[in-house]
């Protein structure tokens, strides 16, 4: 039912908006797209392109004109694919302010329009863009990364060799994984990061069981 694919152009017919900055364009953003909103799929030399619907069911509201990195046939087969339960309890942020508390709302994953990581790095939250009953488009902010949230909905996880995925920029290093039964994000403070003490050189920022 989802794709994860990398969007180069994303502009909505309501307003002409571009829902990726002009910088993207040319490095794209990833978001993890509800294949049943999708429309005139059509091949293009660097992958796809197609019409979007927030709101599938009511198609006046208006449509979004997509472009992204993955051919008709990946996205035909991810519309193909089943998802591992109709509905998921997830954790959202309080007021949308990743720096409050969480509280579980259930949610049915047909009505769940598309995701959109809240920051790349680290990755550590996901907006939700979703249909309220039937119609009205909905945005929440929830504690998992786009990565985590796409997997947990096929009831699989990412396909890693180790215990951590690691994350890096000019700036900060980053890694999330298992560690004593629970999920860790972790950030490194010096050089040694985390080769070194925990406390000194790494800190943990976030666990979840």
């Amino acid at each position: 039912m989802f794709i994860v694919t990398t969007v180069t152009k994303w502009v909505t017919q309501r307003d002409g908006k571009a829902r990726i900055s002009t910088p993207e364009t040319s490095t794209g953003r990833v978001f993890v797209l509800n294949t049943n909103r999708m429309v005139d799929i059509v091949a293009t030399d660097s992958g796809s392109k197609f019409y979007f619907y927030d709101n599938h069911l009511d198609r006046r509201e208006g449509k979004s004109y997509v472009e992204c990195n993955l051919s008709v046939a990946e996205i035909y087969t991810a519309r193909d694919t089943l998802l591992a339960s109709e509905f998921r309890v997830i954790p959202v942020y309080k007021n949308n302010d990743i720096r409050k508390s969480t509280v579980s709302r259930y949610f049915m994953i047909k009505d769940i329009a598309y995701l959109d990581a809240y920051r790349v790095a680290p990755p550590q939250a996901t907006w939700i863009i979703y249909l309220e009953k039937g119609f009205k488009r909905v945005e929440v902010l929830v504690d998992y990364d786009i990565q985590e949230l796409y997997y947990w909905f096929y009831g699989t996880t990412p396909e890693i060799s180790d215990q951590y995925v690691y994350y890096a920029d000019d700036y900060a290093q980053w890694r999330k994984g298992c560690r004593d039964g629970y999920f860790m994000l972790d950030h490194a403070l010096t050089g040694t990061g985390f080769l070194g003490i925990e406390g000194s050189d790494w800190e943990m920022v976030k666990q979840r069981s």
